[in-house]
């Protein structure tokens, strides 16, 4: 992979664990292929009718999000490779598909369409988030809790946007401690940018013209159009040219440079109770977990994460509790990302108008489950459970 992508590589037991069950005869990282479907195709080629042995496998890793424009059923890049094995012949029992997200059943019925056995597919959420020995030892902090909420923001993408706005709207902007990054223009929600196609062969000319792909132009892993009612529309307008770029002493580290537990922005989290995540997905159909959903849990805060349906349900599937006791966790089930954020944005305002010393009871009410979360992502998740996990590779 390239480096530029280590953080986000899986970790490295399991690729060790798969060399050790099979042969390997390649291992591939979307991240360095899903962009380029002319290299894909070629790496794949050497092993068009390869009279495969029984414990010989090719590995291919989903790390990051896969592309699903409007209604699409299929991911773009997931509906790519069986497009490519399909062509070349190459059986899908002989690959296995370690994904980020939860495909397998959307993985499943490709196959069928494409008339091959389903690849050996394999939900990892061991990707993005540091290793258990990588994480430092920490204690719960309330005295140092001055905000009701902080809101950290990197890259701006149209969720991300939104969710500022609505904060805005609600003048909530002002209560919580925020930090937003805003180097680039903002999208509209109306004027889509990405347009997708089925085919890219004027462009990649080595590729077969019989097979059929799914792609956008330009390219993009992030398809940013957020579906909005009328009044979300007007609010997001109305809001979105008021948000300006925010930054905080308390970052030590810029984001897209930050390694290890830099990226968790300790100095930044213990100063407020509720961690208000906006994960990297909006409208999108699976649940996303990467670092900006687990910072909450190595710094002892609570968490109010927006990002795909299921956010929270997904974390409770992993073994970690969440804070339906202190608010209403419905938001996670809302069809829509905005309609999520609203819900979401509604259960923190609630908490907007306490007094820090307000803030810290919370906290210490809290206690039992920011210990509990902690403890289980050291000890469980990324151990015992973890190594369950390899044992079923």
């Amino acid at each position: 992979m390239n480096s530029k992508w280590l953080h986000a590589a899986p970790w490295p037991d399991t690729f060790k664990t798969l060399s050790q069950k099979y042969q390997i005869l390649l291992s591939i990282d979307m991240l360095d292929y899903d962009f380029d479907l002319d290299k894909l195709y070629k790496v794949l080629l050497e092993f068009a009718d390869y009279n495969f042995m029984p414990n010989q496998r090719i590995v291919i890793t989903q790390s990051d999000t896969d592309v699903y424009v409007d209604d699409s059923n299929f991911g773009f890049t997931l509906w790519n490779i069986y497009s490519i094995l399909a062509y070349l012949d190459i059986p899908g029992e002989h690959v296995i598909y370690l994904h980020h997200h939860r495909q397998t059943a959307e993985s499943e019925k490709i196959s069928k369409i494409k008339n091959i056995s389903p690849m050996q597919n394999i939900y990892n959420p061991y990707v993005w988030l540091p290793l258990g020995s990588d994480v430092e030892n920490k204690k719960l902090s309330v005295e140092s809790v001055r905000y009701p909420y902080m809101f950290l923001s990197g890259i701006p993408r149209a969720n991300r946007q939104y969710t500022m706005s609505k904060l805005i709207e609600q003048n909530l902007h002002n209560t919580g401690l925020i930090a937003y990054h805003n180097k680039i223009e903002y999208t509209n929600a109306l004027k889509d940018k990405v347009r997708a196609v089925n085919t890219r062969k004027e462009q990649l000319v080595t590729l077969p013209e019989s097979i059929h792909f799914r792609t956008t132009r330009p390219w993009t892993r992030i398809y940013e159009h957020l579906v909005l009612s009328s009044s979300q529309k007007k609010m997001y307008f109305e809001y979105s040219n008021k948000i300006k770029p925010i930054k905080n002493p308390n970052i030590t580290t810029p984001i897209a440079l930050a390694t290890s537990s830099d990226r968790y922005q300790p100095n930044f989290n213990q100063l407020a109770l509720w961690d208000l995540v906006v994960e990297t997905v909006g409208d999108y159909p699976y649940a996303h977990l990467s670092e900006k959903s687990i910072k909450s849990i190595l710094s002892f805060r609570p968490f109010i994460i927006i990002g795909g349906p299921g956010q929270i349900e997904l974390l409770k599937d992993l073994g970690f509790k969440t804070f339906n006791n202190w608010i209403n966790e419905s938001y996670d089930n809302k069809k829509t990302f905005a309609d999520r954020a609203d819900s979401a944005i509604i259960q923190l305002n609630q908490y907007c108008s306490h007094t820090p010393d307000q803030l810290k009871k919370v906290c210490i009410e809290m206690h039992d489950v920011l210990e509990y979360n902690y403890n289980h992502y050291i000890n469980n998740f990324a151990g015992s459970d973890y190594k369950k996990f390899l044992g079923k590779l």
